[in-house]
């Protein structure tokens, strides 16, 4: 016995169950099945005209008053309309596109290699602040030709760690 044919009865066996368990049913559908089966509670039915309560004759959403949601449906459907017709009549223009300076790419790229150095940068402007503080606290005292040695030489080795970390 082949997969198909198994398959075929494994079917056929289903249906005969399903039939015996709903004998009401049918093979075609009812024109009761086609229309939708509508639950009417008590709370909003009169039991004894079977027919809807007051206010309850029509449905909420049919009423003739428009409100907020569908006005606001309406006017967004009309923006979208009126977007979708601009952006087909205008063409791209690529000189709006193209950068606006030569060297964004270098800046882009030295951006990179800059904020590398930020930290480095903050270390030596707090250096100097303390250092000034210090010649503030001292009153002036010491050598000023020794004070413009050491911070050229500070300077010189700020370069230097700064030319290294480029590289």
């Amino acid at each position: 016995m082949s997969l198909d044919e198994q398959l075929r009865k494994r079917k056929e066996r289903l249906a005969n169950i399903r039939k015996r368990t709903r004998p009401g049913e049918a093979d075609t559908p009812s024109e009761n099945a086609l229309q939708p089966n509508l639950n009417l509670s008590y709370r909003n039915l009169d039991p004894e005209t079977n027919a809807p309560r007051l206010g309850f004759l029509d449905l909420p959403n049919l009423s003739a008053e428009t409100t907020v949601e569908a006005e606001a449906l309406k006017i967004s459907e009309q923006l979208a309309v009126e977007a979708d017709k601009t952006a087909h009549d205008s063409t791209v223009d690529l000189v709006n596109l193209a950068p606006k300076t030569d060297n964004w790419d270098l800046k882009r790229d030295m951006d990179i290699k800059l904020e590398r150095l930020k930290g480095v940068t903050d270390a030596a402007i707090a250096r100097i602040v303390r250092d000034r503080v210090k010649g503030e606290n001292n009153h002036g005292q010491g050598d000023l030709v020794e004070v413009v040695k050491e911070q050229e030489r500070r300077n010189r080795e700020d370069l230097a760690a700064e030319n290294a970390e480029l590289e």
